[in-house]
């Protein structure tokens, strides 16, 4: 089963926005306790530092998806997007709950998931190192708000 997110293409928009599809499949991969979450966006994966301001950066192939040293190199979303780098790193976190390891890649690259399956070296491959997670629980860990004081 390949379940394909994308939350942009809903036709009653007002009853489901979850903000980005990142998130989205982050919980949807959670629900079906998936091994592998594939998100493409229009970058070759999480970069060493930022491509448009630095030519020589280069592309972080594997890391523990718990590793703090993301948080720096995940930028944020540009004219088109919502979140960038930083919403897939969140989602690649959120769907680590359930084990779930998550590779970015670049979407525009010709039979990229054919490629992913065969096992070809795409993108950042984000490995969880967790444990599953109950499904229960993740869900009220995803849903509260905390407040008050």
């Amino acid at each position: 089963m390949v379940p394909v997110i994308n939350e942009n293409d809903t036709v009653a928009t007002a009853e489901l926005n979850l903000g980005d599809n990142d998130t989205l499949a982050g919980l949807v991969s959670n629900l079906v306790e998936a091994d592998l979450m594939v998100i493409l966006t229009d970058q070759s994966g999480i970069m060493t530092a930022d491509p448009r301001l630095q030519s020589d950066a280069k592309l972080v192939e594997y890391a523990n998806v718990d590793d703090p040293e993301l948080d720096g190199r995940a930028g944020s979303g540009g004219a088109w997007g919502r979140g960038g780098m930083r919403t897939k790193l969140r989602a690649a976190r959120l769907a680590a709950r359930s084990a779930t390891s998550t590779i970015i890649a670049d979407g525009r690259v010709e039979d990229v998931l054919l490629s992913i399956r065969q096992g070809a070296g795409i993108g950042t491959l984000l490995h969880s190192k967790q444990e599953k997670v109950a499904a229960r629980k993740q869900w009220l860990a995803g849903s509260l708000r905390p407040s008050g004081s």
